[in-house]
């Protein structure tokens, strides 16, 4: 018979969602999964820090314009107080590096300015009580496109690149509290070889990343750290990725992985040979005029997608879906096409992505590129500083669709989360136990129910929650 050691101790944290209602948050005290409590759903700051021109690779050529390369609005606290009054709880900042901001290649020393701009937007988000994730993104390439190359030659240069970035990130925000996270990498593109070099490959850039972090001391000892699936795509990362990296920190890893599926529907401009563009998604919101227009997939199959992830999440491990998104179209003059009923269905689609997504324990980062043009992912209008109007000359359902989805879906996919993540903590007093005691629904760490009244004596040893009580089972 296992014995059972029960907590006496009740939760000691409101679980009111606001960031500062936690003391912890300055103390790094909250693990991966205490921090996603607070994090859902999260808004991407697309096309701006990450933007530039990859011929400017290892030089200092991009500058401080490069923000605006890709769209035409210079990131304000204003911008960032539009994010936090229309209900995200985190801010995804795509950040460049290599590419442009490189003032000695030798060294692959980052600019000061490029730094010194990149701590003001992160402060920008801080002081909204935002939760802050920054990357080293595309950043021209230089190594999310190498992995044709895995030798171990390839990545040893590589690594040696990525210490010395990431050296200086860290070291340049290591006084940071925890609503500071770092992503290694972006999506590290499995363009060639098999899977196994290529897993192997990225799971050593994982570790440098890791190791590097974790060496500059301070906070980042204890910092969230978030590494990335192959490609960030679910499922390879599903099919392939394996174990977690090792990190000497206890509970401090998150998975990443994108969703734009399906991408006829959410990622495509124009026909292509093996498929056509389609602006029409879900049950009840197809259109029959539109043929095959209408996409094939649909509610089921995306939430048996999001469901892979359940793999990592089932066993404590946050997964962060760091974009997600579908085009909102100008399809008015198409003959036999609906505008209303497109808007209505990617309004629908970001829906059921967030509430998915949060239902199998991802936290869930809208792509928002900022661009008036169509296609795009806009959700918000950073130069007016208002929600993005979707302007439809037909009656549109509502102004943004994007953003009424996203936060009916966050509503509605909060209780499954909930089963997830808890800022709880306890300080545990020993009773032992060896039989069903008090106990009632028994959940791991991850709020995942394994048993009622009796703990199976097949449970792994570790800690565990009932009645709102921490137990262990030794």
């Amino acid at each position: 018979m296992k014995k059972i050691i029960l907590s006496l101790a009740m939760m000691a944290v409101a679980m009111s969602g606001h960031a500062l209602d936690d003391s912890r948050i300055a103390t790094m005290d909250l693990n991966a999964q205490q921090l996603a409590y607070y994090m859902a759903p999260g808004w991407n700051l697309g096309n701006t820090l990450e933007a530039g021109n990859n011929q400017h690779n290892d030089t200092n050529n991009g500058g401080l314009n490069a923000e605006t390369y890709w769209q035409n609005t210079k990131t304000t606290q204003k911008v960032i107080d539009l994010v936090k009054a229309n209900g995200f709880k985190s801010i995804r900042i795509p950040c460049s590096w290599v590419m442009g901001h490189i003032s000695d290649a030798a060294t692959t020393k980052i600019d000061a300015a490029w730094m010194a701009r990149v701590k003001e937007v992160v402060d920008y988000a801080i002081n909204a009580d935002l939760y802050v994730i920054i990357n080293d993104h595309w950043d021209g390439g230089w190594i999310e496109d190498s992995f044709t190359d895995v030798s171990a030659a390839t990545v040893s240069k590589n690594s040696a690149k990525l210490e010395k970035l990431w050296k200086q990130i860290a070291e340049a925000f290591k006084d940071y509290d925890e609503r500071l996270l770092f992503a290694g990498l972006n999506e590290p593109a499995h363009s060639g070889g098999t899977a196994s070099a290529y897993i192997k490959a990225l799971k050593s850039y994982e570790q440098t990343f890791i190791n590097t972090v974790r060496a500059t001391g301070g906070n980042n000892a204890k910092r969230v750290l978030i590494v990335q699936g192959p490609s960030t795509n679910i499922t390879d990362t599903y099919n392939t990725y394996g174990d977690m990296p090792s990190d000497e920190a206890d509970n401090r890893l998150m998975l990443e992985i994108h969703s734009y599926e399906p991408w006829t529907f959410c990622g495509l401009e124009k026909d292509e040979s093996w498929g056509k563009m389609q602006y029409y998604w879900g049950k009840g919101h197809t259109y029959s005029g539109a043929g095959d227009r209408n996409s094939k997939d649909n509610e089921d199959n995306l939430n048996k997608l999001y469901q892979k992830m359940k793999k990592f999440t089932d066993k404590g491990i946050p997964v962060v879906m760091g974009e997600y998104g579908a085009l909102h179209r100008n399809i008015k003059s198409i003959k036999g096409q609906n505008q209303k009923k497109h808007e209505e269905a990617v309004a629908y689609w970001y829906e059921k992505a967030t509430q998915y997504a949060m239902e199998c324990g991802m936290i869930p980062f809208a792509w928002d590129s900022n661009a008036t043009g169509f296609p795009n992912w806009t959700i918000l209008d950073r130069k007016n500083l208002d929600v993005y109007n979707w302007n439809s000359s037909s009656t549109s359902i509502i102004k943004n669709g994007a953003l009424e989805g996203i936060m009916k879906g966050a509503k509605a996919g909060r209780a499954g989360y909930d089963k997830y993540y808890s800022p709880e903590v306890t300080g545990i007093q020993i009773v032992e136990k060896t039989d069903k005691a008090e106990v009632g629904m028994i959940y791991n760490l991850s709020g995942m129910p394994i048993a009622k009244g009796l703990v199976p004596e097949s449970t792994p040893k570790g800690v565990y929650v009932s009645n709102g009580k921490k137990f262990v089972v030794k």
